[in-house]
């Protein structure tokens, strides 16, 4: 279960320019599938505290836009039990952009599975989540990431090949 879910291959999406609030889901709460839906704005997105991951960019989702540089707003993925940020699954040339990812059960962002490549993770603070701040493995390439701040995380801040989560 997600926060928010971006899933088969939806594409030019902007997320970021208004206030969205995702907190305490145990079922899906936003999902954008499978369509071109260039209208979803949000600036702030918190997704706090979901039974799974807080944001999935997944299944070859591509060219999606999670916050906006340079911006104040800050979006935060806190509390969640599986990744505060998961791309996986051929997901690619995506941005997430002003992340906070805090507190969540396993890694702060990871990037996993063949054809996962060219996103891009900016401005990113990664603190006390389980396993890594950020991980990427198990064929993701080509991605990249400036993490501005990253500590008392269980594993490494950064772990760039990473077969698994626990690594």
């Amino acid at each position: 279960f997600y926060g928010l879910q971006v899933d088969s291959g939806a594409h030019d999406n902007l997320i970021g320019t208004d206030k969205i609030t995702v907190t305490y889901n145990t079922v899906g709460n936003v999902l954008i599938q499978g369509a071109t839906t260039a209208t979803n704005t949000l600036k702030s997105l918190l997704a706090l505290s979901s039974s799974g991951f807080g944001l999935a960019l997944r299944n070859g989702t591509f060219n999606n836009t999670i916050g906006e540089l340079g911006s104040a707003a800050t979006n935060a993925f806190s509390g969640n039990q599986g990744q505060g940020i998961e791309i996986s699954g051929g997901a690619h040339d995506n941005r997430v952009r002003n992340a906070w990812s805090v507190e969540n059960g396993h890694n702060g962002i990871r990037l996993t599975g063949t054809g996962t490549t060219d996103n891009v993770i900016s401005a990113t603070v990664l603190w006390s989540n389980t396993y890594d701040g950020l991980s990427e493995g198990n064929g993701a390439t080509g991605n990249a990431w400036a993490v501005s701040s990253a500590w008392g995380n269980g594993g490494l801040s950064v772990d760039k090949y990473a077969d698994s989560e626990t690594s």
